[in-house]
């Protein structure tokens, strides 16, 4: 099992494409059904979804970025900087925005500690805590079984 994560983090590690169009760079997850990660100016990042995704997903995939990519540590907080909606950096799809620094709008925006919303800004786990999320519980890592 170590040996197969080892592989998927180094897939994912060398997935980095640069957008057409955007002024940030997107990273893109093939085991986690090709999920979108683009950069936002402000030094978030926003998370592309699918159809009928839910808090697991997003959380999973924001705390893979921030370890893979800004090299977050396990320790630090993951914060939902801007709620499920319209992305802002991809055209006719849904995203969420997350950080690693919040501002101090974000921090007191109450959203809470220990939950995996993806409506309440301020909402925040350990980075560690959201990869928790990419573990079904059945073996199969980083897919959510689809």
């Amino acid at each position: 099992m170590l040996f197969r994560n080892k592989m998927v983090l180094a897939a994912m590690v060398g997935s980095m494409t640069l957008m057409a169009g955007v002024a940030s760079s997107s990273t893109r997850y093939p085991r986690l059904q090709l999920y979108e990660v683009n950069a936002l100016q402000d030094g978030g990042f926003e998370v592309i979804g699918r159809a009928g995704d839910g808090g697991r997903q997003y959380w999973c995939i924001a705390a893979l970025h921030a370890r893979l990519k800004l090299g977050a540590k396990n320790n630090e907080r993951l914060y939902l900087a801007r709620g499920i909606g319209d992305s802002v950096t991809k055209s006719g799809h849904r995203g969420i925005s997350f950080t690693i620094h919040p501002d101090n709008a974000v921090k007191a925006s109450g959203g809470g500690a220990f939950t995996a919303s993806i409506r309440a800004v301020g909402a925040n786990l350990t980075v560690n805590h959201a990869n928790s999320f990419c573990n079904t519980g059945e073996g199969r890592d980083y897919d959510f079984g689809r």
